[in-house]
C-alpha cells in the first residue's frame, strides 16, 4: 500500500491506487499473476489516481530479481561479496516535469525476458527466490516548489512467477543403488525395483514406476504399482499376512551459503496402502496414485543458493515387541521438469550464472523494457471533410 501523507503537516494527499498492473492475458500464474519463462514478453501499465492536480517530476519502473538466504535462521554470517541480487533494471516512464490534472493516469510498458534460466520462484523460511516489479514516483503539488525536494512514494511489489525451461525427458537414468537390484518388467521402459534386503523378515517388496521424469505443469498424480512377496510357504487355508505401507513424495532442499550447506526435507504428499503378502510368481499388485501438489517447484540443480531434488519413499510398518515403527523399503529419485515430454530446450538457452552473461557487452542476456503496445504508430485518423493522407515509406 502507498503510505499516505499526513495532512496535518500541511501537505496534500499522496496519489491513490498507485500500482503496477499486468494485462489479464499474461496472468496465468498460481496467484493470478504473471507466469513468465525465458523468452517471454508481457505488457502492463503503471496506474494511479489523483484527487488534486500535481506536477509529476519522475516516474520509474524497477525490475528486480534476487536469491535471499535467511542467515539468522541458520546461524551463518553474511557474505560481504554477493547480496543475492541477480539483476536490477530501471526504466524511466516520465523524464521531465509534467502537470497532471485530477483523475486516473496510466503509463504502459512492455518487458521482454531473455533466453536465460533464472531460478524458479520459490519461498521457504530458509531461502527465497523472487522477481518483482516496483513503480517509483517523485512529485510535487505546486511548481513553485521546484527548489524543495520532491515527495516520493513507491508501489507495492508486483511478483512475477518465473518458471525455467527444464527438459523432462532427460537422458540420465536413475543410478543403481548399492543395495537394490533393478530387474526387468513387462515393459522395457518401466523401471522395477526389487530389493529383498530392505523389508521385513522373509518378505521383500517390488515397486514399479512407469517413468521417473514428470512435467510439473500437467502432472497431477504419479502412478505407482507395489506388491509384497514372501519367501515362506503357507497353507492355502491360512490367511496371508497384511501390511500397512506408506508412500511419500519428499522434497529435499539444500541451502548453499559459501562453504556452508544445510539440507532439509519436506513431505509434499502421502498415501497409505493396506496390502497382503503373496507367494505367486506373478502376484497381484496394489495400484495407487501419489498426488503431485499444484504449483510444485521443479527440480533445481543450477542455482547458486539452493538445490531441490525429489524422492519417492516407500515404507512398511513393522512391530518390534510393543513398538510400531516404519521401515524404509525404497527411496527412488525422480525429476520434475517444465517442458512436455519429448520437447527439447532452445539451443541458445543459458543459465543465469553462466560466465558469458557477465562479459556480454550488448546486454543480450538481460531483460529489456520496450515501449507500450498502444504507443505504436497507427494509421492517421479520418477527418470529417477529407480522408487522411498516406505517405509511402522509402525502402
Amino acid at each position: 500500500m502507498v503510505t499516505s501523507i499526513q495532512t496535518f503537516l500541511g501537505q496534500k494527499p499522496a496519489p491513490a491506487a498507485f500500482a503496477v498492473e499486468i494485462q489479464p492475458q499474461y496472468c496465468q500464474g498460481p496467484d493470478g499473476n504473471v507466469l513468465a519463462h525465458p523468452g517471454f514478453t508481457f505488457e502492463g501499465s503503471v496506474r494511479f489516481l489523483l484527487s488534486a492536480p500535481m506536477t509529476l517530476r519522475a516516474l520509474r519502473l524497477v525490475f528486480r530479481a534476487s536469491e535471499r538466504v535467511n542467515y539468522d535462521a541458520m546461524g551463518w554470517g553474511k557474505i560481504e561479496k554477493g547480496d543475492g541480487r541477480i539483476f536490477s533494471l530501471r526504466a524511466t516512464l516520465v523524464t521531465e516535469d509534467t502537470d497532471l490534472p485530477a483523475g486516473t493516469h496510466v503509463y504502459p510498458f512492455t518487458v521482454e525476458m531473455p533466453l536465460v534460466n533464472y531460478p524458479p520462484t520459490f519461498q521457504h523460511h530458509l531461502v527465497a527466490s523472487q522477481i518483482v516489479l516496483i513503480a517509483h514516483m517523485e512529485y510535487c503539488h505546486n511548481r513553485k516548489e521546484d527548489d524543495a525536494p520532491p515527495q516520493v512514494c513507491d508501489s507495492d511489489p508486483y511478483p512475477i512467477h518465473f518458471l525455467p525451461i527444464l527438459v523432462t525427458n532427460s537422458a540420465s537414468i536413475i543410478p543403481k543403488q548399492p543395495e537394490c537390484r533393478v530387474s526387468s518388467s513387462n515393459s522395457d521402459d518401466d523401471p522395477v525395483y526389487n530389493d529383498p534386503r530392505h523389508c521385513v523378515e522373509n518378505e521383500h517388496g517390488r515397486l514399479v514406476l512407469p517413468k521417473t521424469r514428470f512435467n510439473v505443469q500437467n502432472t497431477e498424480f504419479i502412478p505407482v504399482q507395489l506388491c509384497i512377496l514372501t519367501t515362506t510357504t503357507t497353507s492355502s487355508s491360512s490367511p496371508s499376512p497384511s501390511h500397512r505401507v506408506r508412500l511419500q513424495l519428499k522434497r529435499v532442499l539444500t541451502v548453499i551459503h559459501g562453504s556452508n550447506r544445510r539440507t532439509v526435507s519436506d513431505i509434499m504428499s502421502t498415501r497409505y496402502l493396506d496390502t497382503k503378502s503373496n507367494t505367486n510368481n506373478t502376484p497381484p499388485s496394489s495400484y495407487t496414485r501419489l498426488a503431485l501438489p499444484r504449483n510444485c517447484v521443479p527440480s533445481v540443480t543450477y542455482s547458486d543458493r539452493f538445490q531441490i531434488v525429489y524422492q519417492i519413499t516407500v515404507s512398511v510398518r513393522t512391530k518390534h515387541g510393543f513398538i510400531l515403527t516404519w521401515k524404509k523399503l525404497f527411496e527412488i529419485p525422480i525429476t520434475l521438469g517444465t517442458l512436455p515430454e519429448g520437447t527439447t530446450a532452445p539451443a541458445d538457452l543459458v543459465k543465469y550464472n553462466d560466465p558469458c552473461i557477465a562479459i556480454e557487452p550488448t546486454g543480450r542476456w538481460k531483460p529489456r523494457f520496450l515501449r507500450g503496445s498502444h504507443q505504436d504508430e497507427g494509421l492517421p485518423a479520418y477527418d470529417c471533410v477529407r480522408p487522411p493522407e498516406y505517405t509511402q515509406r522509402r525502402q
